[in-house]
């Protein structure tokens, strides 16, 4: 079993903080929350596709970040590989009896066997993604409290910005 390349934010601190977040709106969190968790997520996006193995570039290509399903109880973002942008290879006109095509960046994330006529061989893993995520989990956090914060206080500071809080470049 592998461990789990997620990451869960939690924000504890003051009564004060808490109680004054807890005040906002649902729709004021989700504008203090999304954007942030957006900016950690470009932080790993960033270092995930910094070592992906180039060969044409459509592995890089292919890995996105986009909101999760939308949800009452929880905000999210995630990185994955997009399959409309990996289309699979067309298939052979006679293919072999019991011929599976693979799917590539699981190959290359996780390794394979390769059977031949000449014996069996092991690819190794050349992982990408769990080292990226593992490298910058630490300034994604960063980079989402900052995010929050930045605007937490032009919520408070100056709330007749809070209005445009989706305008100020995220």
């Amino acid at each position: 079993m592998s461990a789990s390349r997620s990451m869960v934010v939690r924000f504890d601190g003051a009564k004060e903080l808490e109680e004054a977040f807890n005040a906002l709106a649902l729709g004021a969190q989700k504008k203090v929350f999304r954007p942030a968790l957006r900016a950690g997520g470009k932080v790993i996006l960033t270092a995930i596709r910094a070592r992906v193995p180039r060969r044409t570039g459509n592995l890089g290509k292919a890995i996105k970040l986009r909101a999760s399903r939308r949800s009452r109880k929880q905000i999210g973002v995630a990185v994955f590989v997009d399959k409309a942008v990996l289309a699979p290879r067309k298939q052979p006109k006679n293919p072999k009896p019991g011929a599976r095509e693979g799917w590539h960046p699981a190959h290359v994330e996780l390794g394979y066997v390769r059977k031949t006529k000449k014996g069996t061989f092991h690819i190794p893993p050349r992982s990408f993604i769990r080292a990226g995520f593992d490298a910058v989990k630490e300034q994604a956090l960063q980079a989402i409290v900052a995010e929050v914060g930045r605007r937490m206080d032009l919520i408070y500071v100056k709330p007749k910005a809070a209005a445009s809080l989706d305008e100020g470049g995220d």
